[in-house]
């Protein structure tokens, strides 16, 4: 038994068949990105007679020239995965066939691991099933974010979970208040809420040595 967890398979390339992957034995595949990969069978995946995948929170995307599976075995889909065309016989709960999963180029971003991002529309955003979500992404981020902003964070299909870091804005911007006087400023964070996330707000003073102030550092959610 092989498990693939949180792994994207992107534009590899076999002469015959599973240009993702070719399998004979037992695999199970979570939250994998699959995005142009190509073979003149099996796109894609390749399943042998002897072999035998299960697939749950996954996106499975063609080069457009190719099918994405051939399966001689056994692949059940456990559910909320989403295939651009109609090959692999996705029909479970929650499973989204001939849809874009409108996905970006490649790229590392600000991480040391390449992903394809998911764009803040896709049909993958929040489409995820949660009996079966990793607790982070290829990247490290923490699952689940309300992707959608409907006040219910559920996580994505694929390795790739989109969060919007969000703005912090001090109001005001500045101010000035004489020895022995209370300063208070408001610290507003917008943006959609990134789940086990936090901001420390500390100070340094520029104008004034630090025995002149005394203050409480704040943390918010």
């Amino acid at each position: 038994q092989a498990y693939l967890k949180n792994v994207t398979i992107s534009a590899n390339s076999a002469g015959n068949g599973g240009g993702g992957i070719f399998n004979i034995y037992s695999l199970e595949l979570t939250h994998i990105t699959f995005a142009q990969n190509s073979a003149p069978t099996g796109g894609t995946i390749y399943n042998e007679p002897s072999g035998v995948i299960q697939i749950v929170n996954s996106i499975v995307s063609r080069d457009r020239l190719h099918a994405n599976c051939y399966n001689a075995g056994t692949l059940t889909s456990l559910g909320h995965n989403l295939e651009d065309v109609n090959t692999c016989g996705l029909y479970s709960t929650g499973d989204k066939r001939s849809q874009d999963p409108k996905l970006s180029a490649l790229s590392f971003g600000l991480f040391k691991t390449r992903t394809h991002a998911l764009a803040s529309d896709s049909p993958a955003l929040d489409a995820g099933d949660p009996l079966y979500w990793l607790p982070k992404d290829q990247r490290g981020v923490l699952r689940p974010v309300d992707g959608n902003e409907d006040g219910n964070p559920i996580c994505d299909m694929g390795s790739y979970e989109l969060f919007t870091a969000g703005l912090i804005s001090f109001s005001p911007a500045s101010l000035t208040k004489n020895e022995g006087e209370v300063a208070t400023i408001m610290v507003t964070r917008s943006g959609i809420n990134i789940h086990g996330y936090s901001v420390s707000v500390n100070y340094s003073p520029i104008t004034a040595y630090l025995w002149d102030f005394t203050m409480t550092p704040g943390v918010f959610t």
